[in-house]
């Protein structure tokens, strides 16, 4: 016995004297082959109305898909736009005090690049920078 129950007179009444289950044999089929294989009589619109043309439905699904990302694109703008050629340069986002795409900076040899023949006369020429003074 639980302690929740200690001390305490449970009475429990069973009443036999009623079956809940319906058993009688009473029941008429009165649904016809149609109707069991496309559906319900007591389930709305849960009959066969026909088929559908899936090759229809397909075309409407693109058609409407591709207006709908149309219409996404268009509120959005272009991600495209600003970076010159073809999708066009924002002129008013410029840095003002940059140079053009067309300037081509000076920039000297690194030293692996130099010639490392240059200076020593003959058909290499010399260096006259580099001559000693006091010869």
């Amino acid at each position: 016995m639980w302690k929740s129950q200690a001390g305490r007179n449970v009475q429990v009444t069973v009443a036999d004297d009623t079956d809940d289950w319906e058993t009688d044999p009473d029941f008429v089929n009165d649904v016809s082959e149609e109707e069991q294989r496309w559906g319900s009589k007591t389930v709305g619109s849960s009959g066969h109305v026909g088929s559908i043309d899936l090759k229809q439905l397909n075309a409407e699904v693109k058609d409407s898909h591709a207006k709908l990302k149309e219409a996404e694109l268009d509120s959005q703008g272009r991600a495209s736009y600003g970076y010159g050629g073809k999708f066009g340069v924002q002129q008013d986002r410029m840095d003002k005090s940059a140079v053009g795409a067309d300037y081509v900076g000076k920039t000297e040899l690194h030293a692996s690049q130099r010639d490392a023949a240059k200076g020593f006369g003959g058909k290499y020429g010399v260096e006259t920078d580099r001559v000693d003074k006091s010869a």
